[in-house]
């Protein structure tokens, strides 16, 4: 005989309430549940839990830690480098927790280059001087064997200049548009309460390479309707599929959950989000997919001041020498006159240039937790408050009507009467964290954020509404532009002998390369480029929270 289907020990639901208030946090330790806290457990404690998540969260041989999602946000696990292609590289969340493509694993922040390249200003132009070049000559007798610079003409410079810049700046790590809400873990065994509904979708804290009765991977399978049900039904073809013969499950593995926009403009690209497989979903719907993004950050990128540089050139002369003057005829030749002043190149170097660098994709710092899908009716609920993902559309009239005889609402910001029989057990917990008048409370509303855990610098009930740019770990780079010349007046292009007495100082000829002054340091504004916004790869769903 099948085990009964319920929800198991190691569920992660999210919750409304407020669980820095003793008297919530109290509630929910009653009915079984735990915040997703990351606190150290002995395993006589909670053994039931130890012997159902292990220490994927971190731990050793006599205690375990549940997940700590304070500040982070649940990504499906299972990712394949397509979807995660840091996978591998995830790191244990606390010490002895699980690494790599593992439930547990952590992974910090990541900012690739957005999808609409970046656009650098043309910019660079600069000048650079040589000394002791000089368009004033001076007659001098020719016939003796000290050499002087004789004659100038303008010259083009040694190529130099080619440099790269880095882009410095960006916010303290990506975050996309979101609400912060707790998460509880389903920690020991109690009397059922409530109904989840088919297609009620929560997190798991453990691998489940056989799910718990009752329960589905979000593993992207394809379903037979007829051996499906109500889930069928619910689903439909949202995440693939022609819903008539088959359905696809929603595919969450290396995927991160967001509440479908409806129409407020809070994603968006929403209409440019495709379906996850043949025949789901596009645009603002349920289940369809969107690609990662990069948009600008609020404390914005710059690009680093870098580009100083020397040209070389031969016959810059180095000394002066003294030279009978007041030469004149066939015999006298125009030497150039030895000055210490400095004469400046002609302005070049203007350019652009293309970007590199940046991360293999946008995310924000995660844990990885198995998404379970419900498979039918599970006579049995996370605590009043607790908030889940559904595969259904709320907004269809069968699916809006079966979730509210089996308790739950859809998280649309809808606002109940504080007064309300009906509404007390919810309002006891949510009180007016998500807004109220005089005579209502509002209920959270998800359409179009991400979930980010409350219980650290992220407050319960607050919305990220302007999505950030972190730093990348690999920076975004400025490609190498090319080398540059200058042109500049007065370098000679001949020698002379002349006859050496006192007079007039001449500039003697160098034939060794000589460096000019150093220019060129310079900056790009950032004039085009950037996403709409920062994002990761996501799938939407809806949200409903539990009210009875």
């Amino acid at each position: 005989m099948p085990a009964p289907a319920n929800v198991p020990l190691g569920f992660v639901a999210a919750f409304g309430g407020d669980l820095s208030n003793p008297a919530t946090r109290d509630a929910v330790l009653a009915a079984g549940w735990l915040p997703c806290d990351g606190s150290l457990y002995p395993n006589t404690d909670c053994p039931a839990l130890r012997e159902a998540i292990g220490t994927a969260h971190g731990g050793d041989a006599g205690s375990f830690r549940v997940p700590n999602l304070a500040d982070r946000f649940v990504r499906g696990s299972r990712g394949s480098p397509s979807v995660d292609p840091d996978a591998a590289g995830r790191v244990a969340a606390a010490p002895g927790g699980a690494t790599g493509n593992a439930v547990g694993s952590l992974q910090l922040s990541g900012t690739m280059l957005p999808t609409k390249p970046l656009v650098l200003a043309e910019d660079g132009a600069h000048q650079h001087a040589y000394q002791h070049l000089n368009t004033d000559m001076h007659e001098a007798w020719s016939g003796h064997t000290d050499t002087m610079a004789r004659w100038s003409s303008t010259a083009t410079v040694g190529a130099a200049g080619a440099h790269s810049h880095k882009l410095t700046g960006g916010d303290e790590q990506t975050v996309p548009v979101s609400v912060s809400l707790y998460w509880i873990i389903r920690a020991t065994p109690a009397a059922a309460t409530g109904i989840c509904v088919p297609g009620a979708v929560g997190a798991f804290g453990a691998g489940a390479n056989t799910p718990p009765a009752g329960w589905l991977s979000c593993n992207g399978m394809a379903q037979a309707v007829a051996n499906s049900g109500n889930l069928a039904a619910v689903l439909e073809s949202n995440f693939g599929g022609d819903g008539t013969s088959v359905f696809n499950l929603p595919d969450l593995r290396g995927r991160f959950v967001r509440g479908t926009s409806h129409g407020t403009n809070r994603d968006p690209g929403a209409a440019s989000r495709y379906a996850l497989h043949t025949g789901g979903n596009t645009g603002d719907e349920v289940g369809s997919s969107q690609a990662p993004a990069t948009g600008t950050a609020q404390n914005p990128f710059v690009v680093e001041t870098t580009g100083n540089h020397s040209h070389p050139q031969a016959l810059v002369p180095a000394n002066d020498h003294h030279a009978a003057w007041g030469a004149s005829g066939p015999d006298a030749y125009n030497c150039m006159v030895w000055t210490s002043g400095w004469t400046s190149t002609t302005s070049a170097g203007l350019h652009t240039h293309d970007m590199a660098g940046g991360d293999k994709e946008t995310r924000p710092e995660n844990i990885y937790l198995e998404w379970l899908i419900a498979g039918d009716t599970i006579n049995d609920a996370p605590p009043i408050g607790s908030i889940l993902a559904y595969g259904g559309d709320v907004t269809e009239i069968s699916n809006l009507t079966a979730l509210l005889q089996a308790g739950w609402y859809p998280c649309i910001g809808q606002t109940l009467k504080t007064n309300d029989p009906a509404s007390q057990a919810i309002y006891q917990v949510l009180g007016t964290l998500f807004g109220s008048t005089a005579s209502t409370f509002a209920l959270p509303d998800l359409r179009g954020y991400f979930v980010v855990g409350a219980g650290g610098k992220h407050k319960i009930a607050a919305a990220i509404t302007a999505s950030t740019a972190g730093r990348p770990v690999n920076d975004f780079i400025a490609s190498m532009a090319p080398d540059h010349t200058h042109q500049v007046t007065g370098i000679p292009t001949d020698t002379h002998d002349i006859d050496v007495v006192y007079g007039v100082d001449l500039a003697e000829n160098n034939s060794a390369p000589t460096g000019s002054s150093v220019a060129g340091a310079h900056s790009h504004a950032i004039t085009g480029g950037w996403d709409a916004e920062s994002r990761p790869v996501n799938v939407y769903v809806d949200y409903i929270i539990r009210f009875r």
